[in-house]
């Protein structure tokens, strides 16, 4: 156990801050350490966070704050439940994760996981709920009947060991101080803090005892990054907090200005995992980015000799299906029952018929076109998507609100297609109480069309290692 210096207070850490100072490593865990054991009052937090917002914080502070928010709960340490020393050396090899900053539309994780562990690698994947328009991978998947989040280190390790992945929630015991700060961040409006921001995110990744880390750090209208210039700034505070805890670290910076894909919603978003799973479509903005980043994390596990090779693995995955069968062994191995999985195997099936399988079928589903021109849709606005389905249900505003997890869009139309005067773009699936109980004017707004093809931009701008 560490002996404090005497000498350290919050008053004198608060002060420190404030005046620009940089503060030591004692100074930090000790802070971290008040928090942990909740003998510092809220004001007092909410002063530090404040002083970290206007400051700023080193490389240095940051990792020492990430490490103190990983050593104060509890950790996942797979050598434990591994007999011999070659498995385990070969496993820390194997251990690799994933992390995004957020989108609308975004379910790469959900397509990742299983194509890595068909390809042999280890994903330990803790991850969140939604927050605001961001949909969260742990409601997604509980749209499934019977899925289970809440899963312990012994189940976690035995999912590792049959399936190769998890997808997990953060349990009340890892990085406790997180969620504490976390909640303090929107009460003192110091949420977009990089520092703050990289502490929360690799707190979370450091636990799982991971080998590499790849960051999909999103900017544009339907990101919590508006502009590339803040999205590498942050990209790189993650990157080199990731290196200087030991862990392999790259970070994509790609575009979030259109939604991630052609379905927004829950169970929607599920339906669009399973039909990209049984590896029929190869080409679009979501298959794309989720094959660039498998192929990286294959790479920078050791299975792949390179991002090439890497890709071509994760396309006989899709095409094989042995990544169809790793996505329901997980789920199965998650409470997921046998009798809903088999239909996901049911390649034939349509998305009503999965949306069946699921019990999530929303009362009414509408086409919904109205635009004064012909042309082609140059672009269709995340931001407003988002908050149009949020309206319906499919999010929360306060933590104790349910998800509708029926609800959503399915774009008819992506940027770059062609669309006559009137022509329906979007499928609206709701379960409001008329036909067209929504807001039309929002998404009147959300799509602009030009008279000539737009240029469509990558979808990773950039990749800093």
């Amino acid at each position: 156990m560490s002996v404090w210096n005497s000498k350290i207070d919050i008053t004198a850490i608060l002060q420190k801050k404030s005046n620009g100072q940089e503060l030591t490593n004692e100074e930090i865990e000790w802070f971290i350490r008040k928090v942990y054991e909740k003998s510092i009052g809220d004001h007092q937090i909410g002063a530090f966070l404040m002083s970290v917002f206007i400051r700023g914080m080193t490389t240095r502070e940051t990792a020492v704050l990430t490490n103190a928010m990983i050593n104060n709960g509890s950790q996942l340490y797979w050598g434990e439940w591994i007999q011999s020393e070659s498995e385990r050396h070969c496993w820390r090899q194997l251990l690799v994760d994933k992390h995004s900053t957020g989108g609308v539309g975004d379910k790469v994780s959900l397509i990742l996981a299983p194509i890595l562990a068909a390809c042999g690698a280890k994903i330990p994947m803790i991850s969140g709920r939604g927050l605001g328009i961001t949909g969260g991978t742990i409601d997604k998947l509980e749209s499934i009947p019977g899925f289970f989040s809440e899963l312990d280190g012994d189940q976690m390790a035995k999912m590792l060991r049959t399936v190769g992945c998890f997808i997990a929630g953060q349990s009340k015991d890892i990085a406790p101080t997180d969620k504490v700060l976390y909640a303090m961040r929107n009460e003192t409006s110091t949420v977009a803090s990089v520092p703050l921001i990289t502490a929360s995110i690799m707190s979370k990744k450091g636990v799982e005892d991971i080998r590499s880390l790849v960051l999909d750090v999103k900017f544009g209208s339907g990101a919590f990054m508006k502009s590339i210039e803040e999205a590498k700034i942050l990209a790189r505070s993650l990157v080199d907090c990731g290196n200087a805890m030991d862990i392999k670290t790259v970070a994509l910076i790609d575009r979030m200005d259109s939604p991630l894909g052609n379905y927004v919603g829950n169970a929607l978003e599920i339906v669009e995992v399973v039909k990209l799973l049984r590896g029929r479509q190869l080409t679009g903005d979501l298959i794309e980015l989720t094959l660039k980043t498998a192929a990286i994390m294959l790479e920078s596990v050791g299975l792949a000799s390179g991002e090439a090779d890497g890709y071509t693995k994760c396309v006989e995955s899709l095409q094989n299906g042995s990544a169809l069968e790793k996505f329901v062994d997980m789920l199965e191995g998650q409470g997921v029952n046998g009798d809903v999985t088999q239909e996901f195997r049911k390649t034939e099936l349509d998305d009503l018929d999965l949306l069946k399988a699921m019990e999530h079928q929303a009362k009414h589903v509408v086409d919904f076109g109205g635009q004064d021109r012909k042309g082609f849709v140059s672009h269709i606005d995340a931001l407003k998507i988002g908050k149009f389905c949020h309206g319906l249900g499919a999010g929360k505003t306060l933590p104790t609100d349910t998800i509708d997890y029926a609800v959503g869009v399915e774009l008819l139309k992506k940027p770059g297609d062609s669309i006559d005067k009137g022509e329906n773009w979007i499928r609206v699936f709701h379960n409001e109480s008329e036909p067209t109980g929504f807001d039309v004017t929002l998404l009147q707004e959300s799509i602009q069309i030009f008279s000539e093809p737009p240029v469509i931009l990558p979808a990773i701008e950039a990749v800093l290692r």
